[in-house]
């Protein structure tokens, strides 16, 4: 069986070896399924979390010049994701942050 570290070492591997064009080509079409996915209009305020480009994460600056373009009544933050980063005090209606992978029951 295949342990989540495992899994995780695999996937990071598979998505470091992805050109930089495939990288944005894919970051653009998972952002347009996130725009296309939410109800904005529900939505007041927004967390971003800024991709590592050496970790090869979904470039969400898509997505925030998708916000900044067709949402501007969103207030949006963004945030750098590391071990010791601060938990943001401020609520927030959503949070976007870079995953390596999820599954089916998106686990």
């Amino acid at each position: 069986m295949l342990t989540k570290a495992i899994l995780r070492a695999n996937f990071l591997e598979k998505r470091r070896a992805l050109s930089r064009k495939e990288r944005l080509h894919a970051s653009r079409a998972i952002c347009h399924q996130v725009e296309q996915a939410i109800d904005w209009q529900t939505i007041h305020s927004v967390h971003i979390y800024t991709a590592s480009t050496a970790l090869g994460e979904v470039d969400t600056t898509f997505l925030l010049d998708y916000l900044r373009a067709e949402q501007p009544g969103i207030a949006i933050t963004q945030g750098e994701p590391h071990a010791q980063a601060k938990i943001p005090a401020q609520q927030f209606d959503l949070i976007i942050v870079p995953l390596v992978a999820f599954d089916d029951s998106c686990h």
